[in-house]
C-alpha cells in the first residue's frame, strides 16, 4: 500500500530535520514557553513548533491524519484510534532533558498502514555527544534496518551478539521515577554489566538497534508505561535490525501492546523472560 521508496523517503525526512537544527539549538539554550501537561509531562514551545511542520512534511508524502504526542491525540478519546492509516510523531522526545539543557533527546516518526506499523524513523540532534554513530535511525517493515550518519553515509544496524545477561548494557525507560523498583527490572540490573536510566525513549532505542556497530550501544531496553509515539518507531528499528521486541509476557509489539515493552536480541530475549 506504501508505494515509498524507504532509503529516498528517509532521505528527504533527514533533510527535513537537518533543516530545522539550528532552530532545535536556539531552544535548547532559550526554552521559550513551557506548559504542564497531565501528571508531571511537560511541553515546551519548540514541541508545538516542529509536531506543526513535521505534520505538514508528512502530509505531503502521505496524505493521513497526523497523530502527535502534542496535538491530535490530546483532543482524542480512545487509543488506537478509527483510522486504519496514520503518522505517529513525538516532535521532541525527552523534553525534560532537552529544557534542562541535556542533549539526550531527538525526533520520533512512524507511520502506520493498516494498522501495523510499516515505518519507523528517529532523529537524533546531538548524536555526537551521546555515543551513537549514526544521525537518522530508521527501518520499513521488510527492509531491514538502517542508519544516515551526520554527512549521509548510509550503514545497516544490527543489534548485538551479546549472549549473556552478565554480559549486557541494559537500558530503562519510563514516565515514572519509580520504575526502577519493579521486581523484573531489579532481577535484570542486578544480572547486568552496566545499567542506564533516563537517557530518553530515542536514544536507547537507537543504542539498542545499534548494538552490533558501536562501542556505546546498549543490548537490553525495558520501556515501561510508555506511549504509543515512544515505542512503535523503534520497535519496528530494532526488529528489522535482527532484535525481538515484546512485553514481558512474550506478546509482540502492536498497536495495543506499546506501553510496557523489551527490546534485545533474540538470544537474550528467553533469558530476560525468565526472570520475570
Amino acid at each position: 500500500m506504501t508505494g515509498l521508496n524507504w532509503l529516498e523517503f528517509a532521505d528527504r525526512l533527514k533533510y527535513f530535520f537537518d533543516c530545522r537544527e539550528w532552530v532545535v539549538w536556539e531552544y535548547y539554550r532559550n526554552s521559550g514557553n513551557v506548559e504542564k501537561k497531565s501528571g508531571n509531562e511537560l511541553v515546551g514551545e519548540l514541541d508545538k513548533i516542529m509536531e506543526t511542520e513535521l505534520g505538514k512534511f508528512l502530509i505531503k508524502i502521505k496524505n493521513y491524519p497526523v497523530i502527535g504526542e502534542e496535538g491530535s491525540y490530546e483532543k482524542s478519546s480512545k487509543w488506537p484510534p478509527k483510522e486504519k492509516n496514520f503518522w505517529l510523531v513525538d516532535p521532541i522526545d525527552g523534553t525534560h532533558n532537552f529544557l534542562g539543557e541535556n542533549p539526550n533527546f531527538g525526533s520520533i516518526v512512524a507511520l502506520i498502514e493498516n494498522r501495523e506499523v510499516v515505518f519507523g524513523a528517529i532523529y537524533i540532534f546531538a548524536e555526537h555527544r551521546l555515543g551513537v554513530s549514526g544521525q537518522l535511525y530508521f527501518a520499513g517493515r521488510d527492509s531491514g534496518a538502517r542508519k544516515f550518519s551526520r554527512d549521509g553515509l548510509l550503514t545497516s544496524l544490527t543489534v548485538s551478539g551479546i549472549r549473556e545477561i552478565k554480559d549486557a548494557t541494559f537500558l530503562v525507560e519510563g514516565v515514572s521515577k519509580t520504575v526502577v523498583r519493579s521486581r523484573f527490572i531489579q532481577r535484570i540490573w542486578k544480572k547486568t554489566k552496566r545499567f542506564y536510566k533516563g537517557l530518553s525513549s530515542s536514544v536507547a532505542l537507537a543504542k539498542i538497534a545499534n548494538g552490533g556497530n558501536a562501542t556505546l550501544s546498549a543490548d537490553i531496553l525495558v520501556m515501561r508505561g510508555n506511549k504509543p509515539w515512544d515505542s512503535l518507531a523503534g520497535a519496528l528499528i530494532v526488529e528489522e535490525a535482527g532484535g525481538i521486541v515484546t512485553s514481558s509476557d512474550g506478546k509482540p509489539y502492536s498497536l495495543k501492546n506499546y506501553s510496557n515493552l523489551i527490546y534485545t536480541n533474540k538470544i537474550l530475549h528467553p533469558k530476560i523472560l525468565a526472570l520475570r
